[in-house]
């Protein structure tokens, strides 16, 4: 039960610091582990002699372990006793001091540690939070707001990845790490520790909403003392069948999106190494675009005409990969990286707004940090299983059309979850 909103103030600008807040974090939390720490690979592989299948064990902990940290970020930002401001800045201050450690580390057993700390907090301030907070400071313009803090992560991978790239040439990985730690810190610290509260309400506030909503709200909180935020109760929510098919959702959403993990390799049979490095340009500019395309479908039309958009564009994308690697037809390729890349844009962004439409906003963000922990189980499955089914046929044919019937298959449990879970709050 929140405050009356015939008391709550007008958050004016706030909402949009709060966003800005978000696209940092994405930026530099998101953007570092999960790109930029791969550019270390080649160098400390090199020097320590360790094979790069067990050096990139790190990263299988990494996810592992974020099964167990989603559900446990979602609860404790909720949480009324917890200052998620405080919360937030200690997760930005144990990844920017992990990364500082590791230019001194020289065993296996090192980077293991580190990107197990890495796995547990990275939700704590990334993908989690900046869903729960997105939707919890904004009423209207929820898709555009989401898909500008969503995209900020791919515009911090493509800025960061050449700067940290010379910075290893020039003067080591060792003080690469340092800097990328100092990095974060100096950018994802400030806003983290000021701005970013977990409700407008703990304000008293209101989340941000158009003029005309404004009105109406200000006209029936006078007539009403409270308000509830519609919704499912968390107890309920995981009682509800669209809860699991919402999960499922996120399992196929993470195999569908383990095809960017193997774009380039599936270009090197018909086009040369530029040619892929292009194709994976392309990609990335879908998958930016596409967030921000993304977003304002969904505040047009709603979840279910962003998730079919979004679907459909990674089974056209698929499509497109097959036929142009026949033909050998480079433009054709482009136009298929760019449909791949908004596809693999709506993997991750549109399962806050499937959880919110489906099981409504009343304890979003328990239920959704429990749901994305299927993205994980999905692409820990994905990116191993399609590089087995390269190996055996000697082609990426067969997991290609495997990846379209998941991400089909994806959205008919979707928009079933979405009319189910409604039947039941609204």
């Amino acid at each position: 039960m929140l405050e009356s909103t015939a008391t709550l103030k007008d958050s004016r600008g706030r909402p949009w610091l709060v966003m800005i807040g978000c696209c940092l974090m994405m930026a530099t939390c998101f953007s570092v582990p999960s790109t930029c720490s791969t550019l270390f690979i080649a160098p400390v592989c090199e020097q320590f002699g360790f094979s790069r299948g067990a050096f990139t064990i790190s990263t299988s902990i990494m996810s592992l372990i974020q099964i167990i940290s989603m559900p446990m970020a979602g609860k404790v930002l909720g949480s009324k006793k917890v200052d998620s401001r405080i919360t937030l800045s200690l997760c930005v201050l144990l990844m920017g001091v992990g990364f500082m450690a590791l230019s001194r580390a020289t065993h296996l057993w090192q980077w293991y540690l580190v990107y197990g700390v890495l796995g547990f907090v990275t939700p704590w301030c990334t993908v989690v939070a900046i869903s729960i907070f997105i939707n919890n400071w904004f009423k209207d313009k929820l898709g555009l707001a989401m898909g500008i803090a969503s995209a900020a992560s791919g515009v911090g991978s493509a800025i960061l990845s050449p700067i940290f790239t010379s910075f290893i040439v020039d003067v080591g990985w060792q003080s690469t790490y340092v800097r990328m730690g100092l990095y974060l810190i100096i950018f994802g610290l400030p806003l983290s520790a000021t701005v970013m509260v977990f409700h407008p309400s703990r304000l008293g506030m209101r989340p941000y909403e158009n003029k005309k909503r404004e009105s109406e709200t200000a006209q029936s909180g006078a007539a009403a003392p409270t308000a509830e935020v519609p919704g499912l109760s968390d107890k309920e929510g995981r009682k509800s069948a669209a809860f699991y098919m919402l999960f499922l959702v996120t399992v196929l959403f993470g195999f569908s999106a383990a095809v960017n993990t193997h774009a380039a390799s599936m270009m090197y049979g018909a086009f040369d190494m530029t040619s892929a490095g292009m194709f994976v340009s392309a990609l990335m500019v879908g998958v930016a675009g596409g967030k921000l395309l993304l977003g304002a479908i969904n505040d047009r039309l709603g979840a279910q005409a962003c998730a079919c958009f979004g679907c459909i564009s990674l089974a056209v994308g698929i499509v497109l990969v097959l036929i142009s690697t026949s033909l050998g037809n480079f433009p054709l390729a482009c136009l298929a990286g760019i449909f791949t890349g908004i596809g693999v844009a709506t993997t991750t962004f549109t399962p806050a707004l499937l959880t919110a439409g489906a099981l409504g906003r009343k304890s979003f963000s328990t239920l959704y940090s429990t749901i994305m922990t299927g993205f994980t189980v999905g692409s820990a499955i994905g990116t191993p299983l399609i590089g087995t089914i390269y190996d055996v046929t000697k082609s990426y044919t067969a997991a290609l059309v495997a990846i379209a019937v998941c991400i089909l298959a994806a959205l008919v449990l979707a928009l079933n979850a979405i009319r189910i879970g409604q039947k039941q709050w609204k």
